[in-house]
């Protein structure tokens, strides 16, 4: 982490970006250590994620990434134009292969 300008708002990122890495939900003690946070700072930004619908638990109690996360992944999604995305990629795999592709 470089120099964030905001300490609350850099630590409630690096939790969603964790819970994304993850293909499990995680414990607050599991995302206390793994970030570096104290146990209560943990606790108060996943909860304060958990009532904007960022965060969900299970029914162990575990977090893992809300619906509110998707719906901002999804708003990507609509906006960029995945052909020109891809383009490069494509041209890449097509001079690879020495075929066409699609």
């Amino acid at each position: 982490m470089t120099n964030p300008v905001n300490k609350s708002a850099s630590r409630a990122l690096d939790m969603l970006v964790l819970l994304a890495k993850e293909n499990k939900s995680l414990t607050l003690k599991e995302i206390s250590d793994a970030l570096a946070l104290p146990k209560s700072s943990a606790f108060e930004l996943a909860h304060t994620m958990l009532g904007r619908g960022f965060l969900e638990q299970d029914e162990n109690r575990k977090f893992r990434l809300g619906l509110k996360a998707f719906e901002i992944g999804s708003a990507y999604l609509k906006r960029i134009d995945i052909v020109q995305a891809a383009k490069p990629y494509l041209e890449a795999l097509a001079k690879l292969v020495d075929d066409t592709v699609f």
